[in-house]
Parts: C-alpha cells; structure tokens; sequence
C-alpha cells in the first residue's frame, strides 16, 4: 500500500491468463452487477470502446468500473494545454486500474532457469482519496474486489498481495518440472485446479469468452498471440534458429591495436 498526500493507492500483483481473467469478470459481475471496462490512457477517436468483460478491450490498459448513482460513461475530450490528446470516458468513483499480463518466450540461443514461455504479471490497483466523501464506501468496494480476484486464483488478494491465477498455476504445472510464473515461481504439484469453481464453468453463464482477446507473446521479433499450446508450439517449431550474435571490440580495443610508424 503506497500513500501520498491526498490519499493512497492500494496494489495487488497479479498473474491471470485469460481463463483467470474471465473468471475474475464472472466474479466481480456477481457481486456488483454489469462491468464497465474502458480505456486507462486516451483514445485517439470519439468511438471509444467499453466492454463488460476484462480483456475484451482493443487496449491492455484499462478501469474497471461498476455503476454508482448517476453516473454515466460519456465521452469528453482530453486536452493539455489546448492541445488534443484524445478521447476518453468518465469512469466511475468506483473503479480500479487493470494492467493484463503477457507471455515472455525465450530468445534464440539464451539461457533459462525455466522453459519459457512464461507468464509475466502485473498489477490490481485502486485508490482511495482522503476527503472525498465516498471515501469509506470506495475503500470497501476496493476490499470486494479483491475477495473477488482471490476467487479467480490463490494467494494474498489484498493491498501488497500477490494472486497466481488458477489457470495460470495449471498451466505452469503442465508445462513439466521447468514451467514456471514469472520465470522463477514453480507452483507446488499436489495443487489442484478448482474443477468445481463456479466461476470457471463456461455452461452456468450467458457472456462471450470468445470476445476476449489472448495475451500477446513478448521476446520474439514479432508479437505473437497465444491461443493453444498445440498452436503455440507449432507456429515456435516454425521460427528460424538464429545465430548468437558476436560482439565487435569496444573503442578501448579498437585503440590498443593501433600500431604508430616510428618512421612517421
């Protein structure tokens, strides 16, 4: 938990692949009705997206809010200094920061205490300001929606806490006695996914998974979309094995080889 002066943000690491995400939206949609994701930075149009589901958005930054009152999420420009920075929506007093995690692949020729690919995680963070009159009732809402992310994995959900997703920690196990989260978290294997979850049985909901959009592949020379292992692991048997780069010499040792004529 960081503060500053007019208040204090309270922070969750979090590793969540899609499965996690979904079952996230699942569970904070059970407790505080309809989502309402939208963009964290400005868009560069009027049209700008808003879903009901974490990880459906065109962006990997995001709020996430529930309805409180009157509000709505209209539209308005962003400006600095009379100049346009984009469009963005008023999002709610009550809301958190999303950031979606990603997948890292190991680099030709590098070498790993794990096998890549693995999952990198970021963060649930929320804030709650000192003298805003919600600020008991916003400081609850924060606590809900991480008693409802502790439902999408295991771990400390709370302020400075850390959450492995359930799916995230099975895949990990799959993966061999080299899987890992983050590259240097190897889940324990008597850990067994929660089959009976409600929150991770597609048939007991009426949303789309297939409007979320996969986490992006970092480490290779192109972002790489993640879908199935059986199509992940096709498309890296695909790529070309490169050679390991060779260092030139350094302007010191280009120095040291000059030779000076004693005849000049």
């Amino acid at each position: 938990m960081s503060y500053r002066r007019d208040g204090y943000f309270r922070l969750c690491h979090v590793a969540l692949t899609v499965r996690d995400e979904l079952a996230f939206s699942r569970a904070l949609t059970e407790r505080f009705g309809k989502l309402y994701c939208i963009p964290f930075s400005p868009y560069p149009c009027e049209d700008v997206p808003m879903t009901h589901l974490i990880g459906a958005l065109p962006v990997d930054d995001m709020y996430i809010c529930v309805a409180a009152g009157d509000w709505e999420p209209t539209v308005r420009p962003i400006f600095v200094f009379d100049r346009l920075l984009g469009y963005s929506r008023r999002w709610s007093p009550f809301h958190f920061r999303y950031t979606r995690c990603y997948w890292v692949d190991g680099l030709p020729n590098s070498k790993y205490s794990f096998d890549p690919p693995y999952l990198i995680g970021q963060r649930v963070e929320g804030y709650v300001p000192h003298f805003d009159p919600l600020r008991d009732a916003i400081d609850t809402f924060l606590g809900d929606g991480y008693r409802c992310l502790g439902k999408a994995g295991r771990g400390r959900a709370r302020a400075s806490g850390k959450v492995w997703g359930h799916d995230a920690i099975r895949d990990a196990l799959a993966r061999g006695p080299r899987g890992s989260i983050e590259g240097w978290y190897r889940p324990e294997e008597k850990w067994k996914f929660p089959h009976n979850s409600p929150y991770y049985r597609d048939e007991l909901w009426d949303d789309d998974p297939s409007t979320i959009r996969p986490l992006v592949i970092r480490g290779s020379k192109e972002p790489v979309h993640r879908t199935t292992p059986a199509e992940y692991n096709a498309w890296r048997a695909s790529q070309p094995k490169e050679t390991p780069k060779v260092r030139t010499s350094s302007a010191r040792s280009k120095l040291s080889n000059l030779r000076i004529d004693p005849s000049d």
